[in-house]
């Protein structure tokens, strides 16, 4: 598939069965949609060669994240995006990125999938030469099927009409090319090698797979949760259950006393269908297989934690009738539900494998949040926000008047239940004469830490500040309304749901004046159709 191809039906291409993968490896609109770093943007920034992180041996140099950062930002601020927590979630997002990048590069070379700079250089080239054919159409209108297959760079009249209209055959190959950095196609290239090869591996599915699939497994099963204890000391106590159980002791009973509270109905016996089984841990289906009816089986590890069953029955719910078309359906099943097994085992891999050492203050803090989002316990996510907090702390030492490391710091502080430390950073970054931010996320945590200390005055002043500078975001003021109804405000209320319908008539009356209006010119030429003046503020 051509990169033209991936980019132009790029929803398409990415079928639900493979969000596994574009969950790990899906290069973010963040950055790698726009341009890649140059050395221009790498020009002017301190230390641009020092070292910031390492991900599995590979360096992530300043230079390349603040460049990759400036990019994000600039694109941020374009849409309106300027507050520093918003930002703060930008670094984030932009170092995730660049961390994913170094792992997705490494695996699609370990899987011999070429990424090389020839093969960038010439899907990018393709690419260009689709962008320019679908121009040249808009420009000089339905061609012939012999007049379409020739190049457009040598197209006397399509150069002439592109001049005409102020525009160059050069212009628009640069407009062409900036949709493609070399970046996103490598990346592109390694993502589309990655799937091939894991489809490759999943092979044929056979009638006999089919009929398997119909096979019905009642169980019973006990999990002791993983990160209380040491995994030697569980998997211990999970070998004498099984001994018990097997001596004859009530299966039922003994899950009822090991396994976790609210999971689901210990012990008590269910179905494992094809239909039923997706997500369920594949060592536990494995090993379903080879036991029969009656058999209680070995501790087996998994990422819920380590579980024993008890096979009760096994029986099997073919149809009727298993005709061709039925028999299809059900093989693309399998096959879908093969992938995803092997997507889910790649990213095991890869989360087991990633090596990952910053050296960075800042980045580490946003690093620690990110593995917080992710935590299997809320002690353990507790742990990460406080290492956070932690690293931000020193940021901001070595940093005090960044506005993004207070703001995130403040935030997380005030999310910690400490809100007089977060107030004492927030408060004189957005009022008094050394202010340094603004923004309505952070006026309204500021109003919020103010109710907190049961200044509601004061935090009514801020909400309404808040309500001033979100001149275009009706969720501030949605929320602004549950904030004056809390606080029993009805005049500010109703302030706030007149803005609301002034906001969506105005955006009726612009949808209504986009369906009226005629198709702009081919890319490179023309003025673009303009947009709303925003309503001015009393706030900068």
């Amino acid at each position: 598939m051509s990169i033209y191809k991936m980019r132009t039906e790029f929803g398409k291409y990415l079928k639900p069965i493979l969000f596994v993968i574009a969950a790990i490896f899906l290069v973010g609109a963040i950055w790698s949609f726009g341009t890649a770093p140059t050395r221009r943007r790498m020009e002017g920034i301190e230390n641009a060669g020092a070292v910031i992180a390492k991900v599995n041996g590979v360096d992530i140099r300043r230079g390349d994240f603040e460049a990759a950062y400036e990019q994000a930002a600039e694109e941020a601020k374009n849409r309106g995006m300027r507050s520093p927590l918003v930002h703060a979630d930008i670094k984030a997002q932009v170092f995730q990125q660049l961390v994913n990048e170094i792992v997705l590069y490494q695996i699609a070379k370990e899987m011999g999938v070429d990424i090389s700079d020839r093969r960038v250089r010439e899907e990018i080239d393709k690419a260009v030469t689709e962008e320019l054919k679908i121009n040249r159409e808009a420009v000089l209108g339905k061609l012939s099927k012999k007049r379409a297959a020739v190049d457009p760079r040598d197209d006397a009249e399509y150069k002439s009409e592109l001049a005409a209209v102020g525009s160059s055959l050069a212009q628009q190959e640069e407009i062409a090319r900036s949709k493609y950095p070399p970046n996103k196609i490598r990346a592109m290239l390694a993502q589309q090698g990655i799937q091939e090869k894991i489809k490759a591996r999943v092979g044929r599915v056979t009638d006999e797979d089919v009929k398997a699939s119909y096979t019905v497994y009642k169980i019973r099963q006990i999990m002791l949760q993983t990160g209380k204890f040491p995994e030697e000391q569980l998997m211990a106590k999970a070998r004498k259950i099984v001994e018990a159980a097997r001596r004859g002791a009530d299966f039922a009973k003994l899950a009822r006393e090991n396994s976790p509270s609210g999971f689901g109905q210990a012990g008590e016996p269910f179905e494992l269908s094809f239909e039923t089984s997706f997500g369920y841990p594949k060592e536990v289906l494995d090993a379903l297989k080879e036991m029969k009816p009656g058999d209680v089986s070995d501790p087996i590890k998994t990422d819920w934690g380590i579980i024993v069953i008890k096979l009760e029955a096994v029986t099997s719910k073919m149809p009727a009738k298993l005709d061709k078309k039925i028999l299809e359906e059900r093989r693309n099943q399998i096959r879908q539900m093969r992938e995803m097994q092997a997507y889910q085992e790649l990213q095991k891999r890869i989360q087991q494998s990633r090596n990952v050492k910053i050296f960075d203050p800042e980045i580490l803090a946003y690093w620690e949040l990110n593995k917080a989002m992710s935590a299997a316990s809320p002690a353990e996510m507790k742990r990460h926000r406080k290492l956070a907090i932690s690293a931000l702390t020193r940021a901001r030492l070595a940093k005090p008047s960044d506005p993004i490391i207070g703001a995130k710091l403040a935030q997380l502080l005030y999310e910690d239940g400490r809100t007089e430390e977060a107030l004492r950073i927030l408060y004189p970054m957005l009022e008094g004469k050394e202010a340094i931010a603004e923004g309505a996320d952070l006026r309204m945590l500021l109003g919020d830490m103010l109710v907190k200390t049961g200044e509601k005055e004061r935090a009514v002043e801020q909400y309404k500040i808040a309500s001033e500078v979100a001149i275009n975001d009706p969720a501030t003021h949605h929320q602004l309304v549950q904030k004056f109804e809390q606080l029993k405000r009805p005049d500010l209320v109703a302030a706030e749901r007149k803005w609301l319908d002034d906001y969506n008539k105005r955006l009726e009356q612009f949808r209504s004046m986009q369906q009226g209006s005629r198709p702009g010119l081919p890319s490179g030429g023309g003025r673009p159709l303009p947009k709303p003046a925003p309503v001015s503020s009393p706030r900068k």
